[in-house]
């Protein structure tokens, strides 16, 4: 199984936290990835199950599933979404 955030949420143009992907059960060594591909600007470390970097997608909501392939080819997967807000202008 993998096990992880279901949902990552930041402001527009902003670097998130990094959400961390984990496999259970299984053989090592893990590969990790997500479909469909992630908005623009995030990436996930295919051997760490990290995703990271900054939302420069449009605001809205995306949803992807995780996956994880063990060295048998067995696969698992878990859904997230992620919520990209809008950017908000501090000098109105």
């Amino acid at each position: 199984s993998v096990s992880g955030p279901a949902t990552i949420s930041g402001q527009q143009y902003k670097a998130i936290a990094p959400a961390t992907y984990t496999a259970t059960g299984g053989v090592s060594p893990y590969s990790y990835s997500t479909t469909p591909a992630l908005p623009a600007a995030l990436t996930m470390n295919a051997t760490s199950g990290v995703i990271s970097g900054n939302l420069t997608a449009a605001a809205g909501n995306y949803t992807v599933a995780v996956m994880v392939k063990d060295k048998g080819n067995q696969t698992a997967t878990q859904n997230c979404t992620i919520t990209i807000l809008l950017q908000t202008n501090l000098f109105r």
